[in-house]
């Protein structure tokens, strides 16, 4: 499915420079309540996703030297918590992956970041969830501070670039909801 959407994208629109990866599935559970159904869904989602993008996209890329892969990434993927049994090991081979594709991309003028989340976006569903019902308005990060980001990142020139960065809101210390 994922083969026939990009072969459709560049039969129509043209040979694609850049791919933002939010694929995102995640089981907000200790190890015990994990079973391996939920692991391997997690890990397909965050990792098999960014492998198989990355081999059907980046023989155009490497060819035309240039081309953009965001990734968005989870504090997760630094430190776990229990209830991130799932969550946080597939997070990690990501960043792990995503690092991978880095330094044998960059060569290619392919510019392979990770932006690693460490709060909650402030959308309806985040402030409706329940974790994170009671938490003040400056803990959540906006969506337009995390699109600048992300074009920030995308727009670094090809001498200097850095593969990763964090971003945490303004009216929480970093780590300070994940403890």
């Amino acid at each position: 499915q994922v083969s026939d959407t990009i072969n459709h994208i560049q039969n129509t629109l043209g040979e694609i420079e850049t791919v933002s990866l939010n694929a995102n599935s995640f089981t907000w559970k200790e190890y015990h309540e994990v079973d391996l159904d939920e692991f391997d869904k997690v890990y397909k989602t965050q990792v098999h996703s960014l492998l198989h993008i990355a081999q059907l996209v980046t023989p155009k890329m490497k060819q035309n030297r240039k081309g953009t892969i965001a990734i968005t990434g989870a504090t997760s993927s630094l430190r776990a918590r229990k209830e991130t049994a799932a969550f946080s090991p597939a997070k990690a081979a990501q960043r792990m992956l995503a690092q991978s594709l880095n330094k044998s991309l960059a060569p290619y003028n392919v510019n392979v970041f990770m932006v690693i989340i460490d709060s909650a976006i402030d959308t309806e569903k985040n402030r409706n969830w329940e974790k994170f019902k009671n938490m003040p308005k400056d803990c959540f990060i906006q969506p337009d501070g995390v699109a600048d980001v992300f074009w920030n990142m995308a727009s670094q020139g090809g001498s200097c670039r850095s593969f990763e960065i964090e971003v945490t809101a303004s009216g929480q210390e970093y780590g300070e909801r994940l403890n």
